[in-house]
């Protein structure tokens, strides 16, 4: 047994140094040149693209208000962290506020509004519209029997300012009048003769009309007729005025002049009443005419025209609503994304006018930008994994990413064509800083338990690789087909090579 062992162990010994070839030099049959060789083996390969970028953040935006205005409150600080909507600054908006409070007090009022004409007249509306119609009806009579005792009145103060005030001076004023005043304007005197004859013959008419007046008759042409009698008195009157005026003064012309003082007051008095009088007719017949319409809208309920014009007036009110909510929604100012406060330029009490730079927001999330030449586009892919380092920390700290963006228009960087791109790190970092220098491992492709030789084993030959075979000390040369190369120079054997097999390294 011990002689057997003794003649196996140089055996197992001489086998071993025969496998430990690997990059080392062996003496060849003829004693006299050293080759290299590698034996085949598996082995895990991975593919890189190494790559240098730069960090910066996904967002970065300079906000501003919509509208000027003073600041009232500042809520966050430089440096902090805010999600997307979060409050930054805000404006006064006093009266804004005011604005939709009353926007929504007048959608109120339109709704309301709207509702009532939906539902249609109650009963009780109807019968408010049917007193109003009677009440008007009412009132109108009471007018026109006012109307008709003006008339009546005025008849009154004009006889009576003619027979009372300006007969004082003329004798036989009925059928011959003549001025008993030696004096005055003699053209004026023949001129209130004649029409004192004239306005006898109107005064008897118009008495036989007054006695005919009836508040149920035509008021209007007694009206009329009332006010053409009060001109020619009125008239006569103030000639009567004129022709005292030239007489020679004496305690009977004073008397005259106040006779037919009284009698022009009188007659302006009575004109102005037929005026209102007549007024106040006409007033409570279009009052009739209104109500009487409206209690037969409230019969007849409301039309849809009336219904889609409410339906308008309500659909403004809430415009208006919402532009008072869009007026106030401009003087608050909002983080569009979640970020990083990095510049704040204002202070409470301060004006800011409108597109003025307040807030500066940066990402939350941080990303590397990278130029990816087009001699190693070809080798990554969206989703490929990285690794990436930072100088800020050495190659001690490896920060795992995704390449998720790659641009397909090209970028020329000193005549080279390259293709931007972004890797996103898979989580955030505290340590990670924007404008830090990035440097990349792209995970380009990985293969596991798979058959490695050295690049340098490969000849190529024609449109195809081969390797020189070690066998017995004689170099063969075998074809190849080869896959990946990993970032440690060993290619992928797909097809022609065995594991143990052992191949020759120039």
């Amino acid at each position: 047994m011990k002689k057997l062992l003794l003649i196996i162990a140089p055996v197992i010994l001489v086998v071993a140094g025969g496998g430990y070839w690997y990059f080392t030099r062996a003496p060849s049959l003829g004693g006299t040149e050293q080759v290299r060789s590698f034996i085949v083996k598996r082995q895990d390969l991975r593919q890189t693209v190494s790559l240098t970028g730069i960090v910066q953040a996904t967002n970065k935006a300079d906000l501003s208000f919509d509208r000027g205005g003073k600041v009232t409150k500042v809520f966050l600080d430089v440096g902090s962290a805010v999600k997307t909507g979060g409050t930054l600054v805000t404006l006064a908006n006093s009266d804004l506020l005011a604005a939709i409070s009353q926007a929504e007090a007048n959608i109120a009022f339109e709704e309301a509004r709207l509702a009532e004409l939906k539902r249609g007249p109650r009963p009780e509306d109807l019968e408010i519209a049917q007193v109003k119609v009677e009440n008007a009806k009412v009132a109108l009579e009471e007018a026109r029997r006012n109307l008709a005792s003006t008339l009546i009145d005025a008849f009154t103060k004009s006889d009576d300012a003619i027979r009372n005030g300006l007969d004082g001076m003329i004798s036989n004023p009925s059928s011959q009048p003549t001025i008993a005043i030696n004096s005055g304007d003699s053209q004026l005197k023949t001129q209130i003769e004649r029409s004192r004859i004239v306005v006898e013959a109107v005064l008897k008419k118009w008495s036989l009309d007054v006695h005919a007046i009836d508040a149920s008759g035509d008021l209007v042409a007694s009206s009329s007729a009332a006010e053409a009698n009060l001109s020619q008195v009125r008239s006569l009157l103030q000639s009567g005025a004129m022709f005292l005026d030239s007489a020679t003064p004496s305690s009977a012309i004073d008397q005259y002049k106040i006779a037919i003082g009284t009698g022009r007051a009188n007659v302006e008095l009575a004109r102005g009443n037929i005026a209102v009088a007549r007024e106040k007719v006409a007033n409570l017949q279009s009052s009739i005419t209104l109500a009487e319409a409206e209690e037969l809208k409230i019969k007849s309920g409301y039309s849809a025209q009336e219904i889609s014009a409410q339906t308008a007036l309500l659909q403004r009110a809430q415009a208006s609503l919402q532009n008072a909510r869009v007026n106030l929604s401009k003087t608050v100012l909002s983080a569009p994304f979640d970020g990083i406060i990095i510049r704040q330029d204002v202070k409470v009490g301060e004006s800011v006018n409108p597109s003025q730079n307040v807030v500066t927001l940066s990402g939350a999330h941080l990303q590397v930008k990278v130029n990816i030449p087009e001699s190693d586009i070809a080798k990554v892919s969206l989703g490929n994994k990285a690794g990436i380092t930072l100088d800020a920390y050495g190659s001690a700290a490896e920060f795992p990413a995704t390449l998720i963006q790659i641009e397909p228009g090209e970028t020329i960087i000193e005549g080279v064509a390259t293709y931007k791109s972004i890797l996103q790190f898979v989580t955030d970092d505290p340590r990670v800083k924007s404008g830090m220098t990035a440097n990349i491992e792209v995970i380009s492709a990985e293969k596991l338990n798979v058959l490695v030789v050295p690049r340098r084993g490969l000849v190529k030959r024609g449109g195809g690789y081969l390797v020189r075979v070690l066998k017995a000390g004689v170099a063969l040369e075998r074809p190849v087909e080869i896959g990946i190369t990993g970032g440690d120079s060993l290619v992928e054997i797909t097809n022609g090579l065995k594991e143990g097999e052992v191949i020759q390294i120039p």
